[in-house]
C-alpha cells in the first residue's frame, strides 16, 4: 500500500456501522433459519427470508472490511448500497413510515461524505 493516504476518521465510523448492520442481519438471518419468529419488513418463506438476511449480512461485512482497507471496489459498492438505502427509506417515509426519513438523511450524508475529494482519493488512488 505504498503511497496510500491515511484512512479518514469517519471511514472508520462508517465501516463500523456497516459491520454492526452486518452482524445484526446475520443474527436475524440465523434466528429466522432456526425457526424463531422475528418482526421483519420482509415476509415470505422463512428459509428464503433467513437466507436473504444472511447474504445481506455477508455483503455488509465485506463492504465494512473493504472500506476499512480502502478497497476501490468497496467505495463503489458502498455508494450503490447507500443510494439504494436512501431510496428505500424515502419510499417508506412517503408511504406512511415518517420516521424513515432519518435513514434517508443518514444515507445521503454518507454518500456526500464518500464523494468528498480527500475521502474519494483514499479509495481511488
Amino acid at each position: 500500500m505504498a503511497g496510500k493516504s491515511a484512512r479518514p476518521i469517519l471511514i472508520t465510523v462508517i465501516g463500523a456501522i456497516f459491520a454492526i448492520v452486518g452482524i445484526l442481519y446475520l443474527i436475524g438471518g440465523v434466528c429466522v433459519l432456526a425457526g424463531m419468529e422475528i418482526e421483519s419488513a420482509v415476509e415470505g418463506e422463512p428459509v428464503v427470508v433467513g437466507a436473504a438476511y444472511v447474504i445481506s449480512a455477508l455483503i455488509y461485512l465485506v463492504i465494512s472490511t473493504g472500506l476499512l482497507k480502502g478497497w476501490k471496489v468497496m467505495w463503489y459498492l458502498g455508494m450503490i448500497i447507500e443510494a439504494i438505502g436512501a431510496i428505500s427509506y424515502l419510499y417508506m417515509a412517503l408511504t406512511g413510515q415518517s420516521t424513515m426519513i432519518i435513514g434517508t438523511i443518514i444515507d445521503l450524508l454518507i454518500i456526500i461524505y464518500l464523494m468528498r475529494p480527500g475521502v474519494k482519493s483514499y479509495f481511488l488512488d
